[in-house]
């Protein structure tokens, strides 16, 4: 597996030079790294990003097998990974920091509407669950969201169900709650923000 990340030497838009760095998951070591000036790019210092990610990973291609790669969130790599042949059979993940980043942004949106300020309270524990099921999940996709998912029974104050998405019978992997083992308010279910979120 593949990381990669790209630093520039200025922050947002005035920025000249991109480091593109891709590193091995297994042997943390350095495998390529790039360099791009905003001059390469026709002064469009957004550009450098995906323009280092794609000179690095056609290198790197000669050289190695790709399988898999983890990037941020950046929009032009995941549409150029989806969307270019050449990287047909390159599995594109996106870093957990990052995944965790853009759910409590899209959770904090949500929970800023005035009849959805309840969600407020959970958004620390969504955020460390969604930590939990990416380090308990040992990288299957189905497993991930089973796990992920799960929290959507938990916060309506649901601990068992009849089964989840990957076929095992549905409860939470916490101890029998108590009264006083819970500080915030569970969420009814049938709340705007309990549709939003997808029960």
């Amino acid at each position: 597996m593949c990381s990669r990340d790209a630093r520039t030497d200025s922050p947002g838009h005035c920025a000249q030079y991109c480091t593109y760095s891709f590193m091995d998951e297994d042997s943390s070591k350095i495998l390529h790294l790039e360099v791009v000036d905003v001059r390469e790019v026709g002064g469009k210092s957004p550009n450098m990003e995906r323009v280092g990610f794609e000179r690095g990973l056609d290198f790197l291609m000669k050289e190695f097998k790709i399988c898999e790669v983890v990037t941020d969130a950046h929009v032009q790599i995941k549409a150029l990974l989806k969307n270019c042949p050449k990287y047909d059979g390159i599995s594109h993940q996106v870093d957990v920091w990052h995944g965790a980043k853009n759910l409590v942004k899209k959770l904090s949106n949500v929970a800023n509407a005035k009849e959805n300020t309840d969600l407020h309270l959970w958004i620390p524990a969504i955020r460390n669950h969604f930590w939990y099921s990416a380090k308990e999940c040992g990288g299957n996709d189905i497993k991930i969201k089973s796990i992920f998912l799960s929290l959507l029974h938990h916060i309506v104050d649901e601990h068992q169900w009849l089964l989840s998405i990957d076929g095992t019978p549905g409860e939470c992997s916490h101890h029998h709650l108590g009264d006083d083992d819970h500080s915030k308010p569970y969420l009814r279910r049938d709340h705007l923000h309990m549709k939003l979120l997808g029960l």
